[in-house]
């Protein structure tokens, strides 16, 4: 059986600034339940919490869209992209469009931004070119 609480008295809280659960000392008490307490460990002081919930894990992301992120991102996209279209700013392009630069060599079109830009991914990485000029 749990004691009352009181103020002064020690209980089992999360703390915040240290991320485990461990005593704390109750410095304030609304009705019958700790408000604020003070960490014996850090002497951290917050209000009372009990442990966070486990987070849910991350849902795995959506296939048959071009993901552009982890390594050889650009090796398995260039894998089966179809011939390359000669870069030119004053070309305009268009997403998922396979582009060769005169001295980044092959890319493929990431994004196209408002205005007159591009997201292209090459070998070396993500660069925002011009288009349309």
């Amino acid at each position: 059986m749990q004691r009352p609480y009181r103020v002064g008295s020690s209980c089992e809280a999360w703390c915040t600034k240290c991320k485990v659960e461990g005593e704390h000392t109750i410095i304030a008490m609304v009705e019958s339940l700790p408000k604020r307490v003070e960490c014996s460990s850090c002497h951290g002081k917050h209000n009372y919490r009990l442990a966070p919930a486990p987070r849910k894990p991350a849902k795995p992301k959506a296939s048959g869209s071009r993901r552009f992120s982890g390594k050889n991102a650009w090796e398995r996209l260039t894998a089966d992209a179809p011939e390359a279209r000669p870069y030119s700013m004053s070309e305009r392009f268009a997403a998922d469009e396979v582009i060769e630069h005169q001295s980044l060599g092959i890319g493929i079109v990431h994004q196209v931004q408002p205005g007159d830009k591009i997201e292209v991914l090459f070998k070396v990485g993500k660069k925002l070119l011009v288009h349309g000029r």
